[in-house]
């Protein structure tokens, strides 16, 4: 936790109070943002090579391979246009060199809302696919949130258990629990 705090004051150009010491009190503390600007360079340049991910064909030679690769490069360009896919890499890039570790969490979601419509005068209750909310999501999971069996395993497929601490609101609790 001491690394990562340092490191996070060292991206946001941290100073610290002046000194009440009179020894001290003369030298400046102000920080040039040299690190900061290094992290958004390494990120900038990361994300220009690796932003979209690109699809090719096992077999060159085979037909069906290649419309394979061609129909699943459209569907991964299409999930990341119709997503947080860029704005969430971004941030998972910058918190990847900011922080000790670094977690994406990629899911898809179907969000069901109750909606009121009028029929023929009538005041109904209907459940239908929230399509803002829906599909594909990838976001940052705070390092604080993970708790892992093996700190030395770096690959998390390998780890023996994988648990979540999650901070939600009272109301969001409550609602997630449906009381």
């Amino acid at each position: 936790l001491v690394v990562a705090e340092r490191d996070k004051r060292a991206f946001n150009s941290y100073e610290a109070p002046p000194s009440e010491d009179p020894d001290e009190s003369w030298r400046w503390r102000g920080i040039r943002p040299i690190t900061r600007n290094k992290m958004i360079s390494i990120a900038g340049h990361f994300v220009a090579t690796m932003l979209i991910p690109n699809v090719f064909a096992q077999n060159e030679q085979d037909d069906e391979d290649k419309d394979a690769a061609n129909l699943m490069r459209d569907l991964v360009l299409w999930n990341i246009e119709y997503s947080d896919y860029k704005t969430s890499y971004l941030f998972g890039i910058i918190s990847a060199l900011i922080n000790p570790v670094a977690y994406l969490e990629v899911e898809f979601l179907e969000v069901v809302r109750r909606v009121k419509e009028k029929v023929e005068g009538k005041v109904r209750w209907r459940e239908a696919i929230d399509e803002v909310f829906s599909g594909l999501k990838v976001h940052t999971v705070p390092k604080d949130e993970m708790l892992i069996d093996n700190a030395y395993e770096y690959d998390l497929q390998r780890q023996r258990w994988i648990g979540r601490r999650r901070f939600l609101s009272f109301e969001d609790a409550k609602e997630f629990i449906g009381k």
